[in-house]
């Protein structure tokens, strides 16, 4: 019996078809697994690869076990049971197995050998499907078997090679169907079937095998129902994942090339893999300059053509990006260009052995640091280095030369113009003294302003002998007046000068500077002075009595001595002043002359001015109502603006009528700020406290002071009463003062009497008071107790009973 005998009966028809669909359901449930096996991670395909080795031994075994019937006649179908599950056992692990193999494996070489093995055991499993039939025999052609094998693992190599877009075409599909049954085809084309004894057979209705064909397809069927939605899900998540990395693409692509720094991706082997456009505006780079798949040097050999690099930089250039490939670590480093682009360099290197390399212009942050560093360097008003430079600049010339020279400068009289005409005025008159500065100095002196109205001038080593001279004229050149703003400003200079000895510092030397400069103002000001030995030690030595004032004050260190003040002619005592004493422990009794300026200069005055205040109050107090004190105020103490409240809180603390104080100071002190103090003697005059000027004729002596203040006594100096009798000017003078004091109606008082005779001049010119060795030396308050008490009891002058003249130490100071 031949195949073509069977070929066109019912039941050759019905099995191809079934045959046909479960080969169709499989293939497409194998290629939808292998998919989605692809797109998986290694440790997440194995249960699909498994599903579709299983599923494609079974399907494919299935597919020819049921076309194996419709070759015998129509009366019966006889398969063996055990070869055919033998059959189905092979297609699994031939089949299935190397397919799944095949999925597996990411290598195209691996893939395609299992694939191509896969498509083999296809044969291997059809002859053991032939040897499940009964009581026939086939007689098979071994040639056209092997063709129809090797067309199989073709087919099968070729499309589970093939990209997964491509294995779901229709041409895809077929070659694999023809693949599956290739065997079959080639078999049967030319095998003869010859039917044999059925004895012992097992005979299975051509039904019953309808039946369980069809009872197969549809389990394949499910099988593929589930596969294809699962297929679904499998395609809308790879399209969606394809999507997203398409837009990610598309965003890498555009942020590479918007970056504001240049990138350029360097290969292991030394070639451009990546480079965005920025890098060529960076770099300043031509078309063709810089290229995927360039080598590295051609790249940085064209970079230094643009750059005019010559020969030997470009090959040091190259050299250390090859030292870079061999380190693991970053490089970074900046380029300089002419015209004043800075370019920041930055090599990391890849785990692949490649690198990044990124181009950034940091010029705007250059300059943006050189612009803090001017400013950390240099006044903000002028344009001159500041204290921080000027440190720095003295400290780098003492490293290397013996000798520096300072001049230190300082502007009188500026702090007027500030308080007068306003804090714009006075920078720009800071703004036009610089400028003066610069005309009046050399190109090789340094000017610094140090802060307010602080300068100071470093001098090179060649010059430095000449800062005495530089000063000098610096300060004539500041004795011009200023034009600011429309108004005349005539302001001065004082400067201190001093150069560096052995082994100083820059803190010392200007130090030195500055107690020159200290001189200068104590000087008179508008003048230069250099510094001289011993200057620092009576620094020092000031130093050491603020702090001893400070301690003094709080341990109780300070007295009063009160020196008693006569009524002239009759001698009569009418009050005393109050005297300033400091009993320090360890110096012994130090005079006011030697502490009361350094306290004014310093502020302590206040405190001891109200201490003193207080005291003499107190004293007082405990002397009869008849007799008044004086006290001496510091100018210091006449600018506070709580001066008159101070003096009303002493009288009421310690019961002391207005009348009876009397508060002296200096004309020089009522001539500066004149109306302020004017304005406050008032107000103490309108209280009942009575005001004298003290050393009347030796400071801005004027009759108009006499007018223009209310006062209730003068005060003429010891100057003007220790002369002698044929002192014509002086006594002309002492007649003219007190006979205006007599019509102003203004009391008179003389001071440092020391002998009869001045005594009896003073009484003959009509001297209203008097004071004096000659009458009663200062004296504490226990003894000027014992004085109040004593002239009460005699109602004389005490002192009078002792004649000549007395010396003059511990003359008073307020």
């Amino acid at each position: 019996m031949t195949i073509s005998s069977f070929v066109f009966s019912s039941t050759s028809i019905y099995t191809t078809v079934a045959a046909a669909i479960i080969c169709s359901l499989t293939i497409t449930a194998v290629l939808v697994l292998a998919t989605r096996a692809d797109a998986l991670s290694q440790h997440r395909r194995k249960p699909w690869i498994v599903a579709s080795a299983v599923l494609a031994g079974i399907g494919f075994s299935l597919s020819h076990l049921v076309a194996l019937p419709g070759l015998l006649p129509n009366s019966v179908s006889e398969l063996d049971p055990t070869q055919s599950l033998f059959a189905v056992f092979l297609g699994i692990l031939i089949v299935g197995g190397f397919l799944g193999i095949a999925i597996a494996t990411d290598k195209r070489r691996i893939r395609a050998a299992a694939a191509a093995t896969s498509g083999l055991g296809v044969g291997v499993m059809h002859l053991a499907a032939i040897n499940a039939l009964q009581n026939f025999v086939v007689s098979v052609n071994w040639l056209s078997m092997a063709s129809g094998m090797a067309f199989s693992a073709m087919a099968f190599a070729w499309v589970l090679t093939l990209a997964p877009e491509k294995r779901w075409q229709v041409r895809s599909g077929l070659l694999l169907a023809l693949g599956v049954y290739a065997p079959y085809i080639a078999t049967f084309g030319s095998a003869t079937l010859v039917q044999v004894s059925s004895e012992g057979a097992t005979i299975t209705a051509t039904g019953s095998l309808i039946g369980y064909t069809v009872l197969g397809t549809l389990a394949c069927c499910g099988i593929a129902i589930l596969i294809a939605r699962e297929n679904a899900k499998i395609q809308t998540y790879v399209q969606s994942t394809k999507s997203a990395q398409a837009q990610q693409y598309r965003e890498l692509s555009a942020a590479l090339h918007h970056m504001s720094n240049g990138l350029v991706l360097i290969g292991p082997d030394f070639s451009i893999g990546l480079h965005n456009d920025r890098v060529c505006e960076l770099l300043h780079l031509e078309p063709g300059d810089i290229a995927i798949g360039m080598p590295l040097d051609t790249f940085l050999a064209n970079v230094g053509q643009r750059l005019g690099w010559d020969d030997a930089r470009v090959k040091r250039v190259v050299d250390n990006h090859h030292m870079w490939m061999s380190q693991e670590e970053e490089m970074r480093l900046e380029h300089h260009y002419e015209d004043g682009t800075f370019l920041r360099i930055c090599w990391r290197p890849m785990p692949d052995g490649g690198a990044i390399l990124t181009y950034d212009d940091v010029s705007e942050e250059r300059a943006a640091q050189a612009e803090m560093t001017h400013l950390a360097y240099h006044d903000a008003l002028t344009g001159l280095p500041n204290r921080r430079s000027f440190c720095e600049a003295v400290d780098r010339l003492l490293a290397t030369t013996p000798q520096v020279g300072v001049l230190m400068l300082d502007l009188d009289r500026f702090k007027a113009v500030n308080d007068t005409l306003g804090h714009a005025v006075g920078d720009a008159l800071l703004v036009q003294s610089a400028a003066r500065l610069r005309e009046t100095c050399r190109e090789s002196d340094l000017i610094f302003r140090l802060g307010g109205d602080e300068l100071a001038i470093l001098l090179q080593p060649k010059k430095r002998d000449d800062g005495e001279g530089l000063g000098q004229r610096i300060v004539a050149a500041f004795s011009a007046p200023f034009m600011v703003e429309g108004h005349t400003i005539n302001i001065g200079c004082s400067a201190g000068y001093a150069v560096s000895g052995k082994d100083e510092n820059s803190g010392v030397l200007m130090q030195k500077a500055d107690l020159a400069l200290y001189c200068a103002k104590t000087q008179g000001r508008n003048c230069a002075v250099r510094y001289e030995t011993g200057m620092m030690e009576k620094a020092i030595e000031r130093q050491r009595i603020e702090a001893d004032l400070i301690r003094g004050l709080a341990n109780g260190e300070f007295e009063l001595h009160y020196q008693p003040l006569y009524l002239l002619p009759d001698q009569k005592l009418v009050g005393f002043e109050a005297l300033i004493r400091w009993n320090h422990p360890e110096r012994g009794r130090v005079a006011p002359v030697d502490f009361v300026p350094l306290a004014e200069e310093n502020g302590m005055i206040t405190e001891i001015g109200s201490w003193v205040l207080n005291e003499a109050c107190r004293q007082a107090a405990l002397w009869p109502g008849h007799l008044h004190v004086a006290v001496n105020i510091s100018p210091v103490q006449m600018r506070s603006p709580g001066l008159v409240t101070e003096v009303l809180q002493a009288l009421r603390t310690h019961g002391v009528e207005p009348r009876r104080l009397e508060l002296e100071l200096t004309e020089t002190a009522m001539v500066e700020d004149g109306q302020q103090i004017a304005q406050t003697l008032q107000t103490l005059r309108e209280i009942g406290v009575r005001i004298a000027m003290d050393d009347f004729g030796t400071g801005y002596s004027s009759l108009a002071h006499l007018r223009d203040f209310k006062l209730d006594r003068i005060k003429i100096d010891r100057s003007f009463i220790d002369i002698e009798d044929d002192a014509i000017g002086a006594l002309a003078v002492v007649r003219a003062v007190m006979s205006i004091a007599h019509d102003l109606s203004i009391q008179t008082t003389a001071e440092g009497v020391e002998t009869d005779e001045q005594l009896t001049r003073l009484i003959a010119l009509g001297c209203n008071t008097a004071q004096g060795y000659f009458l009663g030396k200062p004296m504490d308050s226990a003894a000027a107790t014992a004085t109040v008490h004593e002239w009460s009891e005699t109602n004389v002058v005490p002192m009078l009973r002792s004649s000549g003249s007395m010396n003059r130490s511990g003359l008073k100071e307020a």
